[in-house]
């Protein structure tokens, strides 16, 4: 099993590890869905340094909110117990996961691509941006309900006996941006994550 992937450097230090009676169940036991939602992209924040080119955004506050379950977005991003969600650090995960995405693809494809995005990297951001949320929690490996999901998708090409991630797939040229109309069996749109324990209290259970 390849080592667990530490945050990025440019989210800092996560915090210490919430415990398990802070989270409600739904934090890793409730069903997470992907939804194909038509949210248009940010545009990008007044006064942005003109002179490094920004990452594209490939998810957006909106669409976490409506994947994840009711309530779970703020408490992944509440550090001080205020009930609301921190937008400057969610700001900083969309920044961590459009570098990580355009890092790959851009070795193909010129940046940044036009709109509407494709939907295969919406969903790729869609599950990097989890990840990270439940990283800032200290779910890190087997214990983040994302991990493997992410681990697909970035892939493990850099560790002994790895594999090519569907970025890199992308990048090589393997797999289309853009479904192939004439495939015998579309696309699915749902992504989800079975449902792993229960808890009456509404409590996080491990």
């Amino acid at each position: 099993m390849p080592p667990a992937t530490a945050c990025p450097s440019s989210l800092g230090a996560p915090p210490a590890p919430t415990p398990p009676d802070r989270l409600s169940a739904e934090v890793r036991n409730s069903n997470l869905e992907i939804r194909n939602l038509s949210v248009p992209r940010p545009a990008p924040a007044a006064g942005a340094l003109l002179s490094k080119p920004m990452a594209t955004a490939y998810i957006t506050f909106a669409q976490v909110v409506a994947g994840l379950p009711a309530g779970i977005t703020g408490q992944l991003l509440d550090d001080t117990g205020a009930g609301t969600p921190d937008m400057d650090i969610w700001q900083q995960i969309v920044a961590a996961v459009g570098q990580e995405i355009d890092g790959k693809i851009g070795q193909r494809y010129a940046l940044p691509l036009p709109d509407p995005l494709p939907q295969i990297l919406l969903n790729a951001g869609f599950v990097l941006a989890a990840e990270l949320l439940y990283q800032r929690k200290g779910f890190f490996g087997d214990s983040n309900p994302w991990f493997d999901r992410a681990t697909a998708i970035r892939g493990t090409a850099g560790q002994q006996g790895g594999q090519p991630g569907l970025l890199d797939k992308i990048a090589a040229g393997e797999l289309p941006l853009s479904p192939d109309l004439n495939r015998k069996r579309p696309s699915a749109s749902v992504i989800t994550e079975p449902t792993r324990t229960h808890s009456a209290t509404g409590r996080l259970s491990i």
